[in-house]
């Protein structure tokens, strides 16, 4: 999975985040991870960093919106694939990548 980097929008809802990436991150583990939080709220960066110590969290002065948030997030990615998902989502069988 190191050619794949795991790209998150996130914001308001670390215990959908939590779920989202527990039930992610019991199939695949991902040595690239970059979250954009647009909302800025310091529980979901938490939960956020706890589940992901070593993932990069871009939490910037402004809100964006959302398009312009994943365009942002995008410009950090350095694999050449990326895997995007929001913060509610849930995985109950592996992803076939």
């Amino acid at each position: 999975m190191d050619q794949v980097t795991l790209c998150l929008t996130i914001g308001r809802r670390p215990e959908l985040l939590k779920q989202t990436l527990g039930s992610l991150f019991c199939h695949h583990k991902f040595q690239h991870v970059i979250a954009i939080n647009d909302f800025r709220d310091e529980p979901t960066n938490n939960m956020f960093k706890e589940l992901c110590p070593d993932g990069h969290l871009i939490s910037i002065d402004k809100q964006l919106g959302h398009h312009a948030a994943v365009d942002y997030m995008y410009q950090q990615v350095k694999t050449p694939y990326v895997f995007h998902c929001e913060d509610d989502w849930h995985f109950d069988q592996p992803i076939d990548f």
